[in-house]
């Protein structure tokens, strides 16, 4: 019957009444540990991501702009030729 029951934290489970351990908080400490751990990690993976992509993005504006801008001079030269 307790084997599967999800019980509040903190509150320990009726067939370990004496060793003085609460496996199931200790089970949500660790496991709340390892999902901080996995949220940083991320969150720090994702910062990367976005400062490579903004970079990107950054390199490929300023290249349009350039393109653009000789595009511009050439056929402006050519115009100026005829």
């Amino acid at each position: 019957m307790f084997g599967t029951a999800i019980l509040p934290y903190g509150v320990c489970a009726p067939r370990f009444p004496r060793d003085g351990v609460c496996y199931n908080a200790a089970v949500t400490r660790n496991s709340s540990m390892k999902l901080a751990i996995v949220a940083v990690v991320v969150i720090l993976f994702a910062g990367v991501v976005l400062r490579a992509a903004m970079r990107l993005a950054s390199v490929a504006m300023h290249s349009l702009f350039v393109t653009i801008l000789l595009a511009v001079c050439v056929v402006w030269f050519i115009a100026k030729l005829r």
